[in-house]
């Protein structure tokens, strides 16, 4: 049984609602670099049993060689492990190598979210490459008077609202884009969202988070506007949103100030860091953030809804 077929057989296998969708795309993308590999560097497709850990030695020194960083190949290497496991389970091989590939060590430390001064004076001091300068002003973190600016830069923009959605609630992307009217609830001030991040083999659970008044305020003004659609946050057809829109509004945003280079990640670390700094419990947090487990959201479901509420409002970006 050759490599190049165990990757095409899992790949018809990757179609929603197996895994989500984002899952599904990414999971290709990786296995196409395999492909590339195999093709360009390797020059033969193996058989299983010949796949070794010196194989994928040679497959992380190619993707190195492609600039690429070492979490990237990490991710990748996750993926194989997994299509690896399948092809056990099958009984094409006995054994999951990729259990005995290496992963490198980050370049960046755990706590890679800098503030933007700190991010300022690392790339003033040091000399790194352009993936590595890319790579410091992305996983930025900002303090509320920054949020306040990225804000201000946004008004009477259509990225408004959904810039302060992020910034006062640090839902996901994919959240965000999905996030419907039917979710949002005025009179008790809550947001219902769900993440597509996981497998869709799990059940879906939504959680709630209370909106801090001057979000609710600016989420009216967008239920006048799109309140006709289905999505919050719409085209003028009312599809939802795209990602490259999304991406695009950001970067076009940003532009030439200090802001620029980030991404939407950054509204999401920078809540909980916000949150953390004011004192709020770790427990509420994950809450807030969906990082709680089942069992902690039962465990400490009666903290909730007003602990969260009283939480949220201590955070003015506006």
């Amino acid at each position: 049984f050759y490599l190049s077929q165990l990757l095409k057989d899992y790949e018809s296998y990757l179609t929603p609602p197996c895994k989500s969708l984002n899952t599904c795309k990414m999971e290709i993308i990786h296995i196409n670099h395999l492909r590339k590999f195999l093709e360009n560097d390797y020059h033969r497709d193996p058989l299983l049993e010949e796949v070794s850990v010196s194989f994928f030695k040679q497959y992380k020194q190619f993707r190195y060689r492609q600039g690429v960083c070492s979490d990237t190949v990490n991710k990748e290497l996750a993926t194989f492990q997994y299509i690896f496991q399948g092809a056990v389970t099958e009984g094409l091989i006995t054994q999951n190598v990729l259990k005995d590939v290496k992963r490198d060590k980050t370049k960046f430390s755990c706590d890679r979210f800098r503030t933007h001064s700190d991010v300022a004076e690392f790339l003033s001091t040091e000399t790194y490459s352009e993936k590595e300068k890319r790579d410091f002003l992305r996983f930025r973190y900002f303090k509320p008077k920054e949020i306040q600016e990225l804000l201000i830069l946004a008004e009477n923009k259509p990225l408004y609202p959904i810039l302060a959605v992020y910034a006062y609630t640090g839902i996901r992307r994919s959240e965000l884009i999905n996030l419907e009217w039917a979710d949002v609830d005025f009179k008790s001030n809550v947001i219902a969202v769900g993440s597509n991040k996981q497998s869709m083999k799990r059940q879906r659970v939504k959680r709630s988070i209370q909106m801090h008044p001057k979000l609710a305020d600016i989420l009216k003004m967008q239920k006048y506007l799109t309140g006709k659609f289905r999505w919050v946050f719409a085209k003028e057809n009312g599809n939802q949103l795209s990602v490259n829109y999304l991406r695009e509004a950001l970067k076009s945003l940003v532009k030439d100030t200090k802001f620029e280079g980030i991404g939407y990640h950054a509204f999401r670390h920078s809540l909980a860091s916000n949150l953390a700094a004011e004192g709020v419990d770790q427990r509420i947090i994950d809450a807030i953030m969906g990082h709680q487990t089942k069992e902690m959201r039962q465990r400490y479901q009666h903290l909730f809804p007003e602990i969260k509420r009283q939480e949220i409002s201590k955070l003015n970006y506006l």
